[in-house]
């Protein structure tokens, strides 16, 4: 039996929609559905980075440079890269390219895919060479590769054979103005750092020393320790220990003040007013590498070189853990190239 609030004439009717007439209907402006397909395809655009910030890395990474192994700028890619690949829980394989001033290397990280996994170890030697080109915003430091971080900086070093009867720059510039013939020094190849610290040195005490290339610091030292050269200029990380051996002789630091690893050795501007020649290493990768593989790349290497093993190595080697980030490197990278690309000019240094 049905009671009085269910029975038929007690139901309150159902109101069924009507159908829109054209007054009725909502009809989107231009404006709405612009920015509607902009929302939609910044919302599509970010998906694929936030996947790869989730994912990456799922292999090994490979970390480029442009010297032999063992050199310095090798030590600091493996003591850095071993530890990097423990925090990322994937392979970090250090892989070397010498020769043309790091252009051989540079050729196979921006011929790669730029996913985060193949990685360029730059160094101030790259933004010295770029100081060499017509127009050096035209190198590869600043058109094919992004920074990631700087991981060390270091004074370079001057040592001379042990039978060189030199003891400080002083007499240094003073033996070169009085020998006759000129006084050699060699550098880890032409257009580096170490070479146009030295043609700077030449420039500022009016001397003429010959500048001899080698690939890479080892083959140079080995001619330095057996006399077949005057003097060598360098990173402390490859000179260093063969001046604590006696194998060669210690003679300045390129930075303003003494290195703190070598308190006893006196700066090359307490004789050169206003030298300043310091080198650098660095992470880059690709044109193109996602922001959020970059940034995590940089955190992590920022955490690795805050690790006390890490740092002891790195500084009993003269280098000094930085950790800079992408944009202050990218910044700093832009300093350096039209800072060389002045000293290039200023000392008539040449590639040959």
């Amino acid at each position: 039996m049905l009671d009085a609030s269910t029975s038929p004439s007690h139901r309150r009717p159902i109101d069924l929609p009507q159908p829109l007439t054209r007054r009725h209907e909502v009809i989107p402006s231009r404006r709405t559905f612009a920015l509607g397909a902009l929302a939609a395809g910044a919302m599509l655009a970010t998906l694929p980075l936030a996947a790869v910030a989730q994912t990456y890395p799922s292999k090994p990474i490979r970390v480029v440079v442009p010297f032999p192994a063992g050199s310095s700028t090798d030590i600091v890619a493996r003591t850095v890269g071993a530890r990097l690949g423990e925090r990322l829980k994937q392979t970090i394989v250090v892989e070397n390219k010498p020769g043309a001033n790091g252009a051989i290397a540079a050729k196979t990280v921006t011929e790669a895919a730029p996913d985060g996994y193949t990685l360029y170890m730059g160094t101030v030697a790259q933004a010295t060479g770029a100081g060499f080109l017509s127009d050096p915003s035209s190198s590869y430091m600043l058109k094919d590769l992004v920074a990631v971080t700087m991981t060390t900086s270091a004074p370079l070093m001057i040592v001379t054979r042990s039978t060189l009867p030199v003891n400080n720059v002083a007499e240094l510039i003073d033996l070169a103005r009085k020998s006759p013939k000129p006084l050699t020094f060699g550098s880890g190849g032409n257009g580096t750092a170490n070479h146009l610290a030295g043609e700077l040195i030449n420039d500022m005490a009016k001397v003429k020393m010959q500048h001899i290339p080698y690939k890479g610091a080892i083959a140079a030292m080995t001619d330095v320790i057996s006399g077949q050269i005057d003097a060598l200029i360098g990173s402390m990380v490859d000179l260093k220990p063969q001046a604590d051996a006696g194998k060669v002789r210690a003679l300045a630091v390129t930075s303003v003040q003494r290195a703190a690893a070598l308190p006893n050795v006196p700066a090359v501007s307490e004789t050169l007013k206003g030298f300043d020649v310091v080198g650098w290493h660095g992470f880059l990768a690709p044109v193109g590498t996602p922001r959020p593989v970059i940034d995590l790349l940089y955190r992590e290497t920022a955490e690795v070189l805050k690790l006390p093993d890490v740092r002891t190595k790195l500084e009993q080697g003269g280098a000094t853990p930085v950790g800079s980030s992408p944009q202050v490197f990218d910044a700093f990278i832009k300093a350096e190239v039209k800072k060389w690309a002045d000293v290039v000019k200023a000392s008539g240094a040449s590639l040959e």
